[in-house]
Parts: structure tokens; C-alpha cells; sequence
């Protein structure tokens, strides 16, 4: 559905925003952090390369992704990373300029911020590390993720399908229920998971009266029209609006988060429009915002969005991570031949009259060139199946799935 896209690809957007407060509560120059300001801009510009990456991906399907929850999982990655693979995680993640000391002060600085600067919104960010028993993982690694990212370590044994459930509890618990789940299983040759998970949920300032919701045509990317339900309130918004878009920002709680709706001009192909909107115009549409009365309406949304994440982050530019020959990360292990096998992304998203419900878990997967006698076969296709007597040869049923039934 064409607003629901707009909405959600301004949910996104509204992450770019920052209370002019700093994050950094010491107001003296620390040369271990980085400025606020380019913190910001740099996991900004990450933000849009990152949604522009799955918009291109996804063109035709509703989008709901969290940058943070991402890049914050990529950054725990990055203190296990080095040489060439870790330039080009810091590159992709746009902290090219500042040594690790910086990132990862700024990142803690920004996490305990971010988490208590509205009491009546909720905002909740966990990670975790969890490492199969019979990998050597270096204590300096996991110490200096706990210290910064007060990332949890659990050590299991991943040959046991209970750890599954263990690292899905984590998730469902982080997340308050909204995300149930993050894997299905474990393979033989994982050796470690980096866990991010987040959870937003904020009541509208001034919340849309159910009274006045509507049933209402949709207008789709195919110019079909689908039903929904509208909501609608009456209030005083910052308002933008040009030739090309109308934007308006809609507070939560005391005003620290917002919501920016940006509804693109009817002529405007919402495509090229994805792919041109970038970090300078979402400031000018921001610093152009005035005051002013008037009607917002704004679909229900309850939606999840699932996306593996490996083939967007080699695009950017994040190569050797994922290559067993080329992968650096020895500041991980001592163990050769370890790299990311996947970076996995899901998220839930509920919008109504009273606020927005969100959660997202990035999970950054690692793994080691699997032995040649090890294999690996999934039945998610139409398979035959035979039930036989071993010692006679003797058929006893045969059979096809063509799709799965309860």
C-alpha cells in the first residue's frame, strides 16, 4: 500500500532526527568520542544507503527496517574485525575518519541517551553475544563489547537444539513479545551470534480520536485501490510542503521522538524519489518546517518484515566479512577461517490511534569453512519420499510434497 510505504519509509527518516541536547552529557571536549554531530550525520547517511539498498531490493513491498538496530549490531562485529575487513565495515558504517576508542565511547554515549531522554516514551536497546563451547573466542573481544554495548555473554552448546530456543526467548523477551523468533536453527559449522534487539513504544502527544477513523481507499504503487482504515486528527504539526512532497511531524510523549509523515507529490515516482532523498534534504525539509494548523491522516499499520541482509552489505561495500579466504577477524579468535555467514534483520511495527509499537533484532552470524564430509539438506521444495523395507528392497510407500500442511 503506497502510504503505508511513505509511512514507514518515514519511520526510518524520523530515526535521522536528534534533540539538539548533546548526547554526550560532559560538555568538555573528549578526544575519545566523537562529535555528536558527525556521529549522527555518519549513522544517518548509513540509515538512507541502508532503506535505499532494500527499497531497490523490495520496490513493490512495504518496508520496515531499523538502522540502528543494525548498525549497532555491525559495530560489536567491528571490535572482532581487522585489517581490510575491518576498514570496510567502518567504511560502510561511515566512521572511516575515528579510530575504534571513538566508535565505541560514542556508541555507549548514544545508547544511554537515546534510552532515557523521554520518560514517557519507552525505548529499550539489549545485545548479546553467544559463542558455541568449542570455539576460542579472545576475552578482550567479549570484554570490550560488554563494557561498551553491555552486550551479555552466554557460552552454549550449539549442538543442542534447545540453545535455539534460548536465543529466541532472548529475542522475544528483549523485543516484549513482538518478535518471537530470530533463528530456525543452528548449523553445524556456527560458531557465534551477535544479538541487537530494540524496542520502541510511544503514545501519540496528541492522539487520533477512533471516532473519527475511516474506512478509506488506498491508493497502491499500481494505481489500484485497497481498503484501509484512516485515521485522523486535528492539531498544530511542523508542516513542510514543496512542489515535490509534504511532510509533517507528529510527536510522541514529551516530544523527543517524532514520527515525520512525507507524502510525495502525485506526479512524483515514488522510486526515483527513494533513491534521490538523501541525509542534506531531509535537514532542509526539517530546518523548512513551520507551525501550522491542519488534518493529518494516517493509515493503521500492523505489519512484521524479515530480510536477510549479506547480499545489500557486500553492495555497500562490506566484501571480505563475508568471504572465508578474505575475512579478518583475529581480533575475535585465534581460530583461522572464521567469518560472517549472515546478517539477518526482522522487525514489527504497530501504528493506531494511540501511538506506534516497535521492535527490531539485527543477528550477525559467524561461522567456519564447513569440513568436506559435512552437508547439508533443507526439504523447502516439492520433494517424492519412499518407505521401504532395508533388507528385502521391498516399496512399501511412496509419496510427493508439493506443499507443506499441518
Amino acid at each position: 500500500m503506497k502510504s503505508a510505504i511513505y509511512l514507514l519509509f518515514a519511520l526510518l527518516l524520523a530515526g535521522c532526527t536528534y534533540d539538539k541536547q548533546p548526547l554526550v552529557s560532559n560538555p568538555q571536549p573528549d578526544p575519545s568520542q566523537l562529535p555528536e554531530s558527525q556521529f549522527v550525520a555518519s549513522n544517518n547517511n548509513f540509515a538512507f544507503k541502508l532503506f535505499q539498498a532494500v527499497h531497490r531490493a523490495r520496490p513493490d513491498s512495504n518496508i520496515f527496517i531499523s538502522p540502528f538496530s543494525v548498525s549497532m549490531a555491525l559495530g560489536m562485529t567491528l571490535n572482532g574485525a581487522d585489517s581490510t575487513t575491518f576498514e570496510q565495515i567502518r567504511s560502510v558504517l561511515g566512521f572511516e575518519n575515528y579510530d575504534l576508542q571513538a566508535i565505541n565511547h560514542t556508541y555507549q554515549n548514544y545508547f544511554t541517551q537515546l534510552t532515557g531522554i523521554d520518560e514517557k516514551v519507552v525505548f529499550e536497546i539489549a545485545n548479546s553475544i553467544w559463542y558455541a563451547r568449542s570455539f576460542a573466542v579472545l576475552p578482550s573481544f567479549l570484554d570490550v563489547n560488554h563494557q561498551f554495548f553491555n552486550a551479555q555473554v552466554y557460552q552454549a552448546d550449539f549442538a543442542n537444539p534447545q540453545t535455539v530456543n534460548l536465543i529466541n526467548n532472548w529475542v522475544a523477551e528483549k523485543t516484549r513479545g513482538k518478535i518471537s523468533s530470530i533463528i530456525s536453527y543452528i548449523p553445524r559449522e556456527a560458531l557465534m551470534y551477535l544479538i541487537n534487539a530494540i524496542y520502541f513504544k510511544g503514545n501519540w502527544t496528541y492522539t487520533f480520536d477512533p471516532k473519527f477513523t475511516q474506512d478509506w481507499d488506498f491508493e497502491t504503487l499500481k494505481e489500484a485501490q485497497a481498503p484501509c482504515k484512516m485515521m485522523f486528527v486535528t492539531k498544530k504539526f511542523p508542516h513542510y510542503v514543496s512542489e515535490r512532497l509534504q511532510m509533517v511531524q507528529l510527536p510522541y510523549g514529551n516530544g523527543h521522538f517524532n514520527m515525520a509523515v512525507i507524502v510525495p507529490g502525485k506526479a512524483i515516482d515514488f522510486s526515483d524519489f527513494v533513491d534521490s532523498f538523501n541525509c542534506s534534504d531531509w535537514q532542509s525539509w526539517l530546518k523548512g518546517s513551520q507551525i501550522d494548523s491542519g488534518t493529518v491522516g494516517l493509515p493503521r499499520i500492523k505489519m512484521g518484515f524479515s530480510m536477510v541482509l549479506n547480499d545489500l552489505l557486500k553492495q555497500m561495500g562490506m566484501t571480505d566479512a563475508f568471504n572465508p579466504l578474505k575475512a579478518n577477524f583475529d581480533r575475535l579468535s585465534p581460530e583461522k577461517g572464521v567469518f560472517i555467514n549472515v546478517v539477518k534483520h526482522k522487525t514489527f511495527l504497530e501504528v493506531n490511534e494511540q501511538g506506534t509499537e516497535a521492535a527490531g533484532v539485527t543477528l550477525v552470524g559467524f561461522g567456519r569453512t564447513a569440513n568436506s564430509d559435512f552437508f547439508e539438506m533443507i526439504a523447502q521444495r516439492p520433494f517424492l519420499f519412499v518407505i521401504f523395507e532395508k533388507d528385502s528392497g521391498a516399496i512399501l510407500f511412496m509419496g510427493q510434497m508439493v506443499k507443506p500442511e499441518e
